[in-house]
């Protein structure tokens, strides 16, 4: 996917990535979030409690369950309220995330479906598969959602200003900011700290490179790690 969107970027193309963490704001290219991500340990857990029989055949039966099903449950919400606020023109979208094409499909999007694996009859057969559960998905009610706003005080930008909304649904935590005031370049925003005992802002010292900015490794002392 990313060589295609470099290949769209250099050829002036108006477009945006929607992804999940750890890939938003990391890349190069202009990307958007569409809703938290369960951690793989989870979505396969809810794989084999879903459908136990796919212990007996995995190389058959795991990629329809995984990808066309428990996934497609977890990003299609996400998808259908970003195209329904910023409806693109076309969706293209990797075969492993045919909840894609499906939510693409409901709002009357042209999409395209690619990938190496589209011989194989257990990637073939996600599309049949997704519709069901990416629609129900959207019709079961969601759970209520506790929120807390939060300020923060800037430390080594005096200009910045920070504001935050945390919203937990069930078990999924989603943090919102919204910045103003700082500087030219990527700010990326991480949870950090709480393995190592400490989080605090780097100081200007840690720019060892001399470029005039401290990038992530550099920073790492002061901050530690991701959460």
């Amino acid at each position: 996917m990313l060589p295609l969107a470099e290949a769209l970027d250099r050829a002036g193309a108006e477009f945006v990535l929607d992804v999940r963490e750890p890939l938003l704001g990391s890349l190069p290219l202009p990307t958007r979030w569409v809703g938290p991500t369960p951690s793989l340990q989870a979505v396969t857990g809810e794989v084999f409690e879903r459908y136990p029989f796919v212990r007996d055949d995995l190389e058959h039966r795991w990629l329809p369950a995984m990808f066309g099903d428990v996934s497609g449950r977890h990003l299609g919400p996400g998808l259908r309220a970003a195209w329904t606020t910023d409806r693109p023109d076309l969706v293209i979208h990797y075969i492993l995330h045919p909840a894609a094409g499906v939510v693409a499909d409901e709002l009357g999007i042209p999409s395209v479906r690619f990938g190496i694996g589209q011989w194989a009859p257990a990637y073939a057969s996600m599309p049949d598969v997704a519709p069901g559960p990416v629609r129900r998905a959207a019709t079961t009610a969601a759970p209520k959602a506790t929120t807390k706003d939060a300020t923060f005080a800037s430390v080594n930008a005096p200009n910045a200003s920070v504001s935050a909304t945390i919203a937990q649904t069930g078990k999924n935590t989603t943090v919102s900011l919204s910045v103003t005031g700082l500087g030219a370049g990527m700010h990326m925003h991480h949870i950090r700290g709480v393995r190592g005992g400490h989080a605090t802002c780097p100081i200007a010292a840690l720019d060892t490179n001399g470029d005039g900015r401290v990038d992530l490794r550099e920073g790492l002392p002061a901050y530690g790690p991701v959460a």
